[in-house]
């Protein structure tokens, strides 16, 4: 893709792990940015990030090293598609504990996008990743998010709202919910996506 004119880059800063500071500069022409006169003291750490195509990027945080005043923190952004052709699920993990009752059932999924593009829906908010859940589940939750925020309900389990950047395994999802059970438990799951392993 093209480097875009005028993007907007955000220096956060964080002393001993909380927000303390958030400066914005102005990428040049060639991409390359700097903040200066920035204080490097013990137990600062920054993050730097941008938005481009309504996605958020960010650079590897940065900690503040006894002596270090200069630091580079590069920050890759990616042109969009719609197309989930790229998208791969790296390993699911699917963890049963019994009761008498129910089951509790949590599930990780970890995804790659293979390709040089972010995935992302057409609209922001709109849901780009979908996720099948066994019928008669109940009490679904989410590790990082909530049903009617991130995630959105579906007919046969729920979506994701989240772009996903190109790279390998760099994008997770746990769900947990609960199934009856009495006896005997059949449990079938559809998966939409290419999965590499189980």
């Amino acid at each position: 893709g093209k480097i875009p004119s005028d993007q907007a880059v955000v220096l956060n800063i964080f002393d001993n792990f909380k927000p303390s500071d958030a400066i914005t500069a102005t990428a040049k022409a060639d991409g390359s940015f700097a903040f200066n006169d920035i204080k490097m003291s013990e137990g600062r750490a920054f993050i730097i990030s941008t938005k481009y195509n309504e996605i958020v990027y960010v650079s590897d945080v940065i900690s503040v090293a006894a002596g270090t005043t200069q630091y580079d923190a590069p920050i890759q952004i990616f042109e969009t598609t719609n197309d989930a052709a790229a998208v791969r699920i790296e390993q699911m993990h699917i963890v049963m504990e019994f009761d008498q009752t129910i089951v509790r059932v949590g599930e990780l999924f970890v995804v790659s996008n293979l390709g040089d593009r972010a995935y992302a829906a057409a609209k922001p908010g709109d849901p780009t990743l979908n996720f099948s859940l066994p019928n008669g589940y109940k009490d679904l939750q989410f590790e990082d998010g909530i049903l009617g925020g991130r995630y959105k309900q579906t007919p046969d389990g729920f979506a994701d709202t989240q772009p996903v950047r190109p790279g390998t395994g760099n994008y997770e999802i746990v769900v947990q919910y609960t199934l009856p059970y009495t006896d005997a438990l059949t449990f079938a799951q559809k998966v939409f996506y290419t999965t590499n392993n189980l």
